[in-house]
C-alpha cells in the first residue's frame, strides 16, 4: 500500500475542513531575509550591467547620427551617375539641331562629313556602381546600429524595472531569476557586443567607397587616400588581433570577439584529431603497463600526448569562456611577481605616504608579500623601511620599529632556508650587505636588543641572530666588513672561532643561546620568537622541532647562561601550539655543521649563499608558520 502524500500546509495552516492551529506567516516572513540578499546583490549587478550597456549605446548612438549624415551627404553626390544627366541630353541635342542646320544651309562635303549619329543607350560605369552600393549599404548599418543602440536602452531599462513590480521579495527575487535566464538564453551581453559591429563595418565600407570613388575622379588623390586608409585598416588589424595573442591588452574592437572564437574553433579540431590519432599509435605501439615510461619510443609519444592534451584543454577552454572570463583566469593564474609590482606601486601612492598607514600595510602583508617587496628592485620598500626605522629612533616608539623588524624577518629567514608559499627568493649577497648595513649596524641593534617593548626587543634580537645565522652559513670567507659584525654581534673571538675545526657550529650554538637567553631574559618574548627559534634551531619538522627544543633545554639545565631563563623557556616551548595551519609555509633544512641521520638531496634548499633559486620539493618537512604558532605537515 502506498504511503499517503504529507502536505505541511494542510497541517500547519488554516483549514477549510477544521479548525486553525498554526500559521505558515513567520516561515514566510524569514524567507524575505534571505531573497532581501540575493536582491540586493543580484540588483547591484543588474543596474551595474544594465549602466554599461546604456553608457556603450549612448556613446555610439551620437557618433552613428553624425556617421549617417556624412554618408547620406555623399550618397546625394554620387547616386546622380547612376542615371543619365538631362544636361548631358540637351548638349547632346543641340550638337545634333546645330549640325542639321549646317548640312541645310552648308555645302553637302561638310553635312556629309559631319553627319549625325543617335545616341547610345546610357550604362553607368562598374566604379560608380561599387561605390553607391558600398555607401547606400554603409547608411543601412550605420542607421541599424542607430536602431539596436536605441533598443538597448530599452532592453536595460525593462530588464531592471520588471523585477520591482511585484512587492514581496520572493516574487520580486523570482521574477529576476527568470528574466536573467532568458538574458542569458537569448546571448544578450553578445547582441551588445555586436551592436557596434555594424557601426564599424559601415565606416569600412564607406572609406572602401571613398577610395573607389576618388579613383574615377583624380588618381593621385585616391592614391594619398587609399595609404591613409590602409595604415588605418592595419591599425585597426593589430588592435583586433592583440586580445587573442595576449589577454593582458586593454586594446580591443567589436571583432576582437569573432576572432577569438574563429582562432580557437579552428584550432580545436586539428589538435583532438592529432590527439586522438597519436593515442591509436601509443596504444598499437607501446605494451601495456602501469604507466612507467621504459622506451624512447613511449618518451615521445607520451611527450606529444601531454602538448596536444594541453592543446585541446586549451582552446576548449577559450572556447567555453570566452575573452572576458579568459582574461580573469589568466591574471588568477597570474605569477606572484604581478601582485608584487602592483603592490610597489601602491607604495608611491599618497594612500601610504604616512608612517601609520604603512604600518598597518606591513602588518596586513603575508611574509611572502614581504619577501617580494624587499627584493624587488624598482621598488622603494626598503627605502621606506628604513626612514620607519630612523623615525622610530628618533621618537622611541615602539609601532614604527616592530613594523620595520616584522618586513624584515621573511627575507632573513629565507636566507637560511626558509621557502614560501607563491614567493621566488634570489639569495643575492649584495641585498644581504644592504640589509646589513642599513638596518643592523651594531649601535642600532644594541638600542633595539635592550628596548623595553618585548615584541621590538624580540625582534631585533631574532633579526640579529638570523643575520648571523646566515653570515656563519656562507661557503664563502665573509668579508671585513661581515667579520667586523659577526666580532660585535657574537664576541671577539668569533672570527678565529669561525676558521678553526668545529668552530662555526658552535657559533651557531652560542648565537642560538645568545637569542633565547635575550628574548627570554627581561620577561616574555614576543610573538616571532616560536618562529625565529624554529629557524635557527633547523627544525624540518615538527617532529624534529620539538627534538631539537628537547635538546636545547637539555642543555639550558646544564649551562650556566641559560639556567636562569630554563622556566620561561619551557613555558614558550609548551606554548607553541602544534595544531592549526597558518598561511606562510616554511622549509628549514638542517644545518650544514650538524650530523644528518639520512642523506639530503642535491636539490634540498640549504643554506648557500650566492644567486640562486630555493624551490619547495615535494619530499621536504614543511612547518606552517602562521599567528605565532607552528605546525608540520609532511
Amino acid at each position: 500500500m502506498p504511503s499517503p502524500s504529507i502536505h505541511l500546509s494542510d497541517i500547519f495552516s488554516p483549514s477549510q475542513a477544521g479548525p486553525t492551529q498554526y500559521k505558515s506567516a513567520p516561515r514566510e516572513r524569514s524567507s524575505d531575509k534571505l531573497w532581501s540578499i540575493y536582491l540586493a546583490e543580484s540588483d547591484r549587478q543588474d543596474r551595474a550591467n544594465a549602466q554599461g550597456w546604456k553608457d556603450d549605446a549612448n556613446g555610439f548612438l551620437v557618433f552613428a547620427g553624425l556617421f549617417t549624415l556624412t554618408v547620406a551627404t555623399f550618397i546625394v553626390e554620387s547616386y546622380k551617375e547612376l542615371s543619365a544627366d538631362s544636361s548631358n541630353e540637351s548638349v547632346l541635342l543641340l550638337r545634333q539641331i546645330s549640325l542639321q542646320l549646317a548640312s541645310q544651309g552648308g555645302t553637302a562635303g561638310a553635312a556629309g562629313a559631319v553627319g549625325v549619329t543617335n545616341p547610345a543607350p546610357f550604362h553607368p560605369s562598374t566604379p560608380v556602381v561599387c561605390v553607391n552600393a558600398m555607401w547606400l549599404l554603409s547608411l543601412v548599418l550605420s542607421i541599424s546600429s542607430a536602431l539596436a543602440a536605441t533598443l538597448m536602452q530599452g532592453w536595460a531599462c525593462r530588464y531592471i524595472q520588471l523585477p520591482h513590480l511585484p512587492a514581496a521579495p520572493a516574487e520580486r527575487a523570482r521574477v529576476r531569476a527568470y528574466l536573467y535566464r532568458g538574458v542569458l538564453k537569448y546571448g544578450v551581453p553578445r547582441a551588445v557586443e555586436a551592436a557596434p559591429m555594424l557601426l564599424h563595418l559601415a565606416i569600412a565600407l564607406f572609406l572602401a567607397g571613398l577610395v573607389v570613388f576618388f579613383f574615377t575622379i583624380f588618381r593621385t588623390v585616391a592614391i594619398v587616400l587609399a595609404a591613409g586608409v590602409g595604415v588605418l585598416a592595419l591599425a585597426y588589424a593589430v588592435l583586433t588581433v592583440l586580445p587573442c595573442i595576449d589577454l593582458r591588452s586593454p586594446y580591443r574592437t567589436p571583432m576582437s570577439n569573432v576572432l577569438w572564437f574563429a582562432w580557437h574553433a579552428a584550432l580545436v579540431l586539428p589538435s583532438s584529431l592529432a590527439f586522438g590519432l597519436v593515442n591509436v599509435l601509443h596504444s598499437a605501439l607501446v605494451p601495456p603497463n602501469l604507466g612507467d615510461i621504459t622506451s624512447r619510443r613511449q618518451r615521445v609519444l607520451a611527450r606529444w600526448l601531454e602538448s596536444l592534451g594541453a592543446s585541446v584543454r586549451t582552446h576548449t577552454s577559450a572556447l567555453t569562456h570566452g575573452v572576458r572570463r579568459s582574461v580573469v583566469r589568466a591574471a588568477l593564474h597570474a605569477p606572484p611577481k604581478e601582485d608584487t609590482a602592483a603592490l610597489a606601486w601602491l607604495l608611491d601612492t599618497p594612500a601610504l605616504a604616512h608612517d601609520a598607514a604603512l604600518e598597518a600595510f606591513i602588518a596586513s602583508a603575508p611574509d611572502s608579500t614581504l619577501l617580494q617587496l624587499t627584493q624587488h628592485p624598482a621598488a622603494r620598500f626598503r627605502d621606506r623601511l628604513h626612514a620607519l626605522l630612523q623615525s622610530g629612533l628618533a621618537t622611541g616608539d615602539a609601532a614604527p620599529l616592530a613594523a620595520c623588524l616584522r618586513a624584515l624577518q621573511p627575507t632573513l629567514c629565507a636566507y637560511n632556508g626558509v621557502v614560501y608559499r607563491g614567493a621566488d627568493f634570489d639569495a643575492a649577497p649584495a641585498l644581504l650587505d644592504d640589509l646589513r648595513a642599513r638596518f643592523a649596524p651594531p649601535d642600532v641593534l644594541h638600542a633595539l636588543c635592550v628596548h623595553t617593548d618585548p615584541a621590538v626587543r624580540t625582534a631585533a634580537l631574532g633579526t640579529r641572530a638570523l643575520l648571523a645565522r646566515t653570515l656563519l652559513r656562507r661557503r664563502t670567507p665573509p668579508s671585513a666588513a661581515q667579520l667586523a659584525w659577526l666580532r660585535d654581534a657574537l664576541g671577539a673571538g668569533a672570527p678565529a672561532q669561525l676558521a678553526a675545526p668545529g668552530g662555526p657550529a658552535a657559533l651557531e650554538h652560542a648565537n642560538t643561546d645568545a637569542f633565547v637567553r635575550g628574548a627570554l631574559a627581561r620577561g616574555g618574548p614576543g610573538t616571532a620568537f616560536a618562529e625565529t627559534l624554529a629557524v635557527l634551531l633547523g627544525a624540518g619538522g615538527r617532529a624534529d622541532f620539538q627534538r631539537k627544543a628537547e635538546q636545547l633545554l637539555r642543555r639550558a639545565e646544564r649551562d650556566e647562561a641559560l639556567r636562569d631563563v630554563r622556566v620561561p623557556l619551557r613555558e614558550a616551548l609548551e606554548g607553541v601550539s602544534g595544531g592549526g595551519a597558518g598561511e606562510e609555509a616554511l622549509v628549514v633544512p638542517p644545518s650544514p655543521h650538524a650530523p644528518s641521520s639520512r642523506p639530503r638531496s642535491p636539490s634540498t634548499p640549504g643554506g648557500t649563499a650566492g644567486s640562486r633559486r630555493q624551490s619547495v620539493a615535494t619530499s621536504q618537512l614543511m612547518v606552517e608558520v602562521g599567528s605565532g604558532r607552528l605546525s608540520a605537515a609532511l
